[in-house]
């Protein structure tokens, strides 16, 4: 119950349809420590019959020594060079409910009494839950066609359960052709940051 998921990086490099058979694989990359905490980092691999490597994914997290510290201000009026490509809200069973469909069970997510006592001090949604509603939302703004081959997540600080209003913006195309994205609420703190990369299919 006392490690904190970081981020990720994900790279799909085939469709998963549905029904479909998968072989998950796991090892631990890496692991480094200093006086505030253990971090880790894990690569897991989703084969499929047709795909050997149909989603490759990095996992970063950590195992604090010590109270994390708050994150800095927030800088107003970032926004404005940004868009907005979609909004979503989270109710107070949503924890539970992402529980129930991948399996992750820590009750800082969906029991009260654990979650009032956690590094938290309330309950909070999954962050790979806020990915995935991000990621739905950024997909949306994708033309037909498109589809998102990468992403990366960096999970700033986790959203209470429950929250109302959250806010996904994206920046233009990048040179390269990625483009960055934010999580925040409508008081501009910011959740969830990141950069990701659309390919025709």
């Amino acid at each position: 119950a006392g490690i904190v998921n970081m981020g990720c990086d994900i790279r799909v490099n085939g469709t998963i349809h549905t029904g479909e058979r998968m072989l998950l694989s796991g090892e631990l990359v890496d692991v480094s420590e200093n006086d505030q905490r253990t971090t880790l980092t894990a690569r897991v691999i989703t084969r499929t019959r047709r795909h050997d490597r149909a989603v490759d994914a990095l996992f970063h997290s950590m195992l604090p020594k010590q109270p994390a510290a708050e994150p800095g201000p927030e800088r107003a009026g970032q926004e404005s060079r940004w868009e907005t490509a979609g909004a979503w809200a989270v109710d107070e069973h949503d924890g539970l409910r992402f529980a129930l469909l991948t399996g992750d069970f820590n009750p800082v997510h969906w029991a009260d009494a654990v979650a009032r006592h956690s590094l938290f001090g309330q309950k909070v949604l999954h962050g790979f839950a806020s990915l995935s509603l991000c990621w739905a939302a950024l997909q949306q703004r994708e033309p037909d066609g498109s589809s998102i081959q990468r992403i990366s997540a960096r999970f700033v600080r986790p959203v209470p359960l429950p929250s109302s209003a959250m806010y996904v913006f994206r920046s233009g195309l990048r040179p390269s052709g990625a483009r960055r994205y934010l999580l925040k609420n409508g008081s501009h703190q910011t959740f969830l940051m990141g950069d990701y990369s659309a390919t025709k299919i």
